[in-house]
């Protein structure tokens, strides 16, 4: 049976609301730093030549599968770039050229993408701004592509502990395991009622529709065993949905989604106040119910587990979380 991974894009990302295309937006490398000097976007460059098998395949299957092409149209900067051209090209404002007339010679900006090993197909990630994160060797089929191009939408290389390995496993734990789970998950309200008495810390997971990311890290972060352990005994632990209609009361505040200030439930325009909005994220709560601060983007378990630890042990007060994080590491490894 096929697997269902590819398949997040129906049901995680606004732009499924469309018809699937059929067909990827191919660009010249000229024609996309031209549109990205208009609307900023990341770019997909596919290297390959013309003799390539494993290059024709791809073009084939991958490039051909609807939910893919549909999200890499939408996302990014797609460009289909010969490494053996013989054509002029400006990139960055330097123009490039194939050094040889001969065949299957290696054109100069090939030399640049790739310059030690190179093989073909290989798929190059940039950033908006033309920096490279992520340069990926070899056929992908869809299920193989899809988390490289959910690590680079959403900006989960931007974080050192995302590792791109760790999140393949996870993307692939959420969208092709059958989840159980044993967190003890509670709504806002109860949260904050139940910690009248027992005084534990609250962390607010928001959870956002929009992202994978939201997904992948409510089922496989929160999931995580050492996680969920540490949190039901020491946290009361939310999740709630960035458009949530729950009202919450903290204190003599009542907070409500109201339509007149977009999208989001007052809670997340207050946890967030001069934190750009980016989802999931986590809010955390003292034993008062006063907010400690957010934490936005994606963590994935071996992160999320220290940044528990920091706060749960008030550590936050008076160490920073880089000295706090060497310290945690450096006790694990002896």
């Amino acid at each position: 049976m096929r697997t269902n991974v590819i398949y997040i894009f129906l049901f995680l990302s606004s732009f499924t609301q469309s018809f699937a295309q059929t067909s990827i937006n191919w660009l010249s490398i000229e024609e996309a730093e031209a549109k990205n000097k208009l609307e900023p976007r990341p770019f997909l460059i596919d290297l390959y030549t013309e003799w390539c098998g494993w290059c024709k395949k791809l073009d084939a299957t991958t490039y051909r599968d609807p939910q893919i092409v549909s999200f890499i149209n939408q996302n990014f900067y797609a460009i289909k770039f010969d490494a053996e051209t013989h054509d002029t090209i400006v990139f960055q404002g330097q123009t490039f050229v194939n050094p040889s007339s001969a065949n299957r010679s290696t054109h100069q900006l090939a030399m640049k993408f790739m310059p030690e090993r190179r093989s073909y197909p290989t798929t190059y990630f940039m950033d908006e701004t033309m920096k490279v994160n992520l340069i990926v060797p070899g056929y992908l089929d869809s299920k193989d592509m899809a988390p490289f191009l959910v690590y680079y939408k959403e900006k989960i290389y931007e974080s050192p502990s995302n590792n791109i390995n760790e999140f393949r496993d996870l993307f692939k734990q959420t969208f092709e395991s059958t989840q159980t789970t044993s967190l003890n998950w509670e709504t806002m309200q109860e949260a904050l009622n139940k910690n009248k008495t027992d005084k534990k810390k609250i962390v607010v997971f928001l959870n956002d529709d929009a992202t994978i990311t939201s997904k992948v890290m409510k089922t496989t972060s929160f999931e995580d065993s050492l996680v969920t352990a540490y949190l039901n005994e020491n946290y009361h632990v939310v999740n709630f949905n960035t458009q949530s209609q729950e009202t919450v009361t903290i204190g003599e505040q009542t907070l409500v989604n109201n339509p007149n200030e977009g999208i989001y439930h007052q809670l997340v325009i207050a946890g967030m106040l001069k934190n750009p909005i980016k989802f999931p994220a986590c809010l955390f709560f003292d034993e008062s119910n006063l907010l400690i601060t957010p934490v936005p983007n994606y963590m994935g378990p071996t992160f999320l587990l220290p940044v528990l630890k920091y706060f749960k042990e008030d550590k936050y007060k008076d160490t920073q979380f880089a000295d706090y994080l060497n310290q945690y590491n450096s006790a694990k490894s002896n």
